[in-house]
C-alpha cells in the first residue's frame, strides 16, 4: 500500500496547506539569515547564505516534487531561470527535470481505464507498475502490446487538469511571499502567464499525438533524430501510447565515461535542430531540457515531450534573424531598430548609448564572428549576462518583451545548458552563418 507521503494530493485545501507550510519554513529562514548576518562578516555571511540556500532548494524541491501538476511545473522551469534564483536553488530545482516522485500505479489504473474504455488487461499483454519516468502532470509506464511490441504509456495524474488555477495562485502568493528577502530579479507575472500557457496545452494530450506525427513529418529527411511513433488508438486526451524509444539518459550521457567527442557531435546536433526549427518550421518544441532527450547507441538522438510546442509568426522569425545577422556582423546601430521590429517596446524617453547594445551582442556574438569550435563548457556568457542586467537594471525596467521573445529566450536558455553540461565545443560560426543567411 502507498504510504500518505507518496499518495498524490488532489485536494485543493491539502494543497494549499502544503504550500502555505512550506512558504513559512523558507521565509522565516531568510528572515533567520537576516538577522545573523547582522553579527557575521562577509565571509561568513556568504557561507551562511549559500548553506541556506541549499537547505530551502531540497524543501521546495521535495515538497514540488510530491505534489506534482502546476506546482512541479513551476519549479522545473523556476530551475531554468538565471535572474530568479541562486545558483545553489537552481541546481537542486534541476532534479525535478529528470525524475519526480512516482504516482502508485493504483491511482493511476482508475484513469487509464476510463480513459480507455476497458480493463487495461484487454488492451495490453503486460504493463509495469513501475514507473518508468515521471513529471509534472503525469508519469510514463512500459509496457507490451499483445502483438509483442513494447510501448510507453504516458497516464495523466487524477484531476490534475482541476488543480492548475488554484495552484498557479498559491503559488503566486509562494514565490512572492518565501523569497522576498532575496533577490528576485525576474517578473513573476509573466513566468506565471507562461506556466499557465503551456499547462493549457500540455492537459490535452490529444494535441501532443498530433504534434508528434507533424515533427516526425519535419525531421522525416534527418536521421540524426528519431521522434517516437504515437499509437492513436491507444490514446486518448489524458492517455498518450508511443512505441518505445529507449537509450542513454541526458545524466547518463554526461558522464565521464562518454567520450567528449561524441557529447560534442551530440551538443551539436541539438542546437542545430533548434535553429531548424525555429528558423525552418517556425516552430519549437517547448522544453528543451536535457531530460527530454535521449540518446540511441548509434548517435542518433531521441526526442521526447512534445506536450507544448510554440509556433511563430513568420515576421517574429524574420525579425530575429536580422537582429542577430546585424550583431553577428558587428552593425550595432542598427540592433535597436531591430528589437522594436520584433516588438520590443521602451516606455522611457531615454535612448541606451550605442555602447550598451555593443556590449550585448559581444558577450556572445565576438567569439562567433570567426570561424572554429566554441567551448561551451567553459564559457562564462552566462555570467557576463547576468553582469550586464545588473548595470542596466533600471533601464531594463522600462522594456516590455514580447511573449514570443520571452517563449524564445527560455528555449535557448535550456539549450544553452545544455551545451554547458555536455560541455560541448560546436561551430557557432558555421552554424549561424548557414541560418542567418551571411
Amino acid at each position: 500500500m502507498p504510504t500518505e507521503k507518496n499518495r498524490f494530493t488532489t485536494s485543493r485545501g491539502s494543497r494549499f496547506f502544503r504550500l502555505g507550510r512550506l512558504s513559512s519554513a523558507v521565509g522565516s529562514s531568510y528572515l533567520g539569515e537576516s538577522v545573523k548576518g547582522v553579527f557575521l562578516g562577509a565571509e561568513g555571511k556568504a557561507k551562511s547564505l549559500i548553506a541556506t540556500h541549499t537547505k530551502n532548494a531540497l524543501r521546495v524541491a521535495t515538497t514540488f516534487g510530491e505534489l506534482k501538476g502546476a506546482v512541479m511545473k513551476v519549479g522545473q522551469m523556476m530551475s531554468l531561470q538565471e535572474d530568479l534564483l541562486p545558483p545553489e536553488m537552481r541546481e537542486i530545482l534541476r532534479g525535478l527535470q529528470n525524475q519526480a516522485p512516482p504516482v502508485p500505479f493504483e491511482q493511476m489504473r482508475p484513469l487509464l481505464q476510463a480513459e480507455l474504455g476497458t480493463e487495461v488487461e484487454s488492451r495490453f499483454a503486460e504493463i509495469s507498475d513501475q514507473a518508468y519516468a515521471s513529471a509534472s502532470i503525469g508519469q510514463v509506464h512500459w509496457a507490451k502490446l499483445k502483438d509483442g511490441r513494447e510501448v510507453v504509456v504516458k497516464i495523466q495524474y487524477p484531476d490534475v487538469d482541476q488543480m492548475v488555477e488554484s495552484d498557479l495562485k498559491n503559488l503566486r502568493m509562494f514565490v512572492r511571499s518565501a523569497f522576498s528577502l532575496m533577490p528576485v530579479k525576474a517578473d513573476i507575472d509573466k513566468f506565471f502567464q507562461e506556466v499557465r500557457s503551456r499547462l493549457t496545452e500540455e492537459l490535452d494530450y490529444r494535441l501532443e499525438l498530433q504534434n508528434m506525427l507533424e515533427f516526425r513529418e519535419l525531421f522525416k529527411n534527418d536521421d540524426r533524430f528519431i521522434i517516437p511513433v504515437p499509437l492513436q488508438e491507444l490514446s486518448s486526451k489524458r492517455v498518450l501510447t508511443s512505441i518505445f524509444q529507449p537509450g542513454l539518459s541526458g545524466d547518463q550521457i554526461c558522464t565521464p565515461e562518454v567520450p567528449q567527442s561524441r557529447r560534442d557531435a551530440i551538443g551539436g546536433a541539438l542546437l542545430d535542430a533548434v535553429f531548424m526549427q525555429f528558423f525552418d518550421f517556425h516552430a519549437l518544441q517547448s522544453d528543451p531540457n536535457l531530460a527530454n532527450f535521449a540518446f540511441a547507441d548509434d548517435d542518433r538522438i531521441i526526442m521526447y515531450d512534445f506536450g507544448c510546442v510554440k509556433r511563430f509568426p513568420s515576421t517574429f522569425v524574420e525579425g530575429v534573424r536580422v537582429l542577430m545577422a546585424d550583431a553577428m556582423q558587428a552593425k550595432y546601430g542598427r540592433l535597436e531598430k531591430d528589437l522594436e521590429r520584433i516588438g520590443y517596446i521602451d516606455h522611457s524617453t531615454r535612448k541606451l548609448p550605442l555602447e550598451v547594445y555593443r556590449a550585448y551582442a559581444d558577450v556572445g556574438f565576438r567569439k562567433w564572428r570567426r570561424p572554429g569550435l566554441f567551448d561551451f563548457g567553459t564559457t562564462r556568457i552566462h555570467q557576463q549576462v547576468i553582469e550586464l542586467n545588473k548595470q542596466y537594471w533600471t533601464k531594463a525596467l522600462d522594456y516590455d518583451a514580447p511573449a514570443d521573445a520571452m517563449f524564445l529566450d527560455r528555449c535557448v536558455g535550456g539549450m544553452y545548458g545544455n551545451l554547458r553540461k555536455l560541455k560541448a565545443s560546436v561551430s557557432m560560426h558555421d552554424l549561424l552563418t548557414n541560418y542567418l543567411k551571411l
